[in-house]
């Protein structure tokens, strides 16, 4: 039986413990993350040197707050300067390497978490799973066939940063436990540090309307980022974690109604990931494709010139467009700024490499490409953005005939170039 150390680094605290590779713990504790001036890495190797002495090792483990670079270095590419000062760029994992000689992995907290609860918790057996951890702020994972998917930057999963239909908040703006606390603090003429998540959620259980109401208004804007999550990436299981979700026989039933209402519910995968258009927009009926499609762009510049859309083309607006007609540029404008809406969530969710844009549409690349840069500058983060390009299609109707070509020679294990 061998030994790992296994060690959290948290706002607050720092837990350890050392478990088997079976996942069960011979030893659990706690510390104050900072004490005094001591800097993480030396409380990381206090820590570890003490386990050691212990246990015979075979590596250690290490989950953080915080952007992390994994591989050798396991990089902190970036954490919050006011809780974690000097943090960014700490090279974590070469530090505890080279100083126990022992193999060291270190990964995101929430990324970490979620695969524990693939491995051993919620979503055993499944072969996709998203995590989201509801707190104070808003955390969130992709685990596919047992990997986690970290993104171009590191940073896939961050569904707290879901920037709003037509709004400057993002989703953890309304729906965190700091968001619920906020409301019914203001409800009842409180301020927000007098209250915890425990007590709105025992003053409902006691009946009180506004507590309800903060709950419900948690539920339904949490709901939004789920079918989110749902429309990109269609996961077998959605596991809900984080201290609120103790509260899972109020908020279960709640977040399940929300979803129906958001028009669709996924119970495991059904093969719909990718299925953009079906956005829900926040507190709309309607979903992106209602705002963010060629149909769209051409409704709006038809009502503008009192014309039906049925005598325009998208080619039409843009050739308007460029003659000077104000009303075809805001009809592109509204398109692009929709369109980048939905771009953002994919930068949240997904973090991809590159971004393909295809589609009739597309071909008009010289105008819409840098309204939708410069959309996504207005969006979405830069950690999140800097290692993501945009593209635009360069196959048109040969690149579905090549796709399902290069799928069969993947099936049949053909190799290619």
């Amino acid at each position: 039986m061998r030994a790992y150390a296994v060690i959290d680094i948290g706002g607050t605290a720092i837990k350890y413990g050392c478990a088997t590779e079976e996942g069960q713990f011979l030893e659990k504790a706690s510390r104050p993350t900072r004490a005094g001036a001591v800097s993480i890495p030396d409380v990381v190797l206090a820590i570890v040197k003490d386990m050691a002495a212990r246990h015979e090792l075979a590596g250690i483990a290490i989950d953080t707050a915080g952007i992390v670079r994994p591989g050798e270095d396991g990089e902190i590419v970036f954490a919050g300067e006011t809780t974690f000062p000097g943090y960014s760029g700490t090279k974590l994992g070469r530090i505890v390497r080279e100083t126990m000689q022992l193999p060291v992995l270190v990964e995101n907290d929430v990324n970490a978490a979620a695969l524990g609860e693939v491995w051993r918790g919620a979503a055993r057996g499944a072969s996709s799973a998203f995590m989201i951890t509801v707190g104070t702020n808003l955390g969130g994972c992709f685990v596919q066939q047992g990997r986690i998917w970290h993104g171009a930057s590191f940073s896939a999963g961050e569904i707290g940063y879901l920037r709003l239909h037509n709004e400057k908040r993002i989703l953890e703006d309304v729906a965190s436990t700091r968001a619920m606390i906020r409301e019914a603090a203001f409800s009842h003429n409180m301020s927000p540090s007098e209250l915890t998540g425990e007590t709105v959620f025992d003053w409902a259980r006691e009946g009180d309307e506004e507590a309800l109401a903060a709950i419900q208004g948690l539920a339904d804007n949490l709901g939004e980022g789920l079918a989110a999550v749902c429309c990109l990436l269609n996961p077998e299981v959605i596991v809900l974690g984080g201290g609120v979700m103790a509260q899972s026989e109020v908020l279960g039933p709640l977040l399940e109604r929300r979803l129906e209402q958001q028009g669709r519910i996924w119970h495991g995968a059904s093969f719909s990931a990718g299925e953009i258009g079906y956005l829900r927009l926040h507190n709309e009926k309607r979903i992106l494709e209602d705002v963010a499609s060629t149909r769209a762009m051409i409704r709006e510049a038809a009502f503008s010139h009192n014309m039906s859309p049925s005598e325009l083309t998208g080619e039409t607006v843009f050739d308007w467009a460029r003659e000077g007609d104000e009303e075809a540029l805001a009809a592109i404008q509204g398109l692009a700024d929709n369109l980048g809406e939905g771009l953002a969530a994919v930068c949240c969710l997904l973090n991809p490499e590159v971004i393909v844009l295809g589609g009739g549409v597309m071909a008009q690349s010289e105008v819409l490409g840098p309204l939708l840069e410069r959309r996504l500058e207005q969006l979405v983060m830069p950690a999140m953005r800097v290692k993501t390009r945009l593209a635009f299609a360069v196959l048109g109707n040969d690149a579905g005939m090549l796709g399902a070509l290069y799928a069969l020679l993947q099936q049949e294990h053909v190799e290619v170039q």
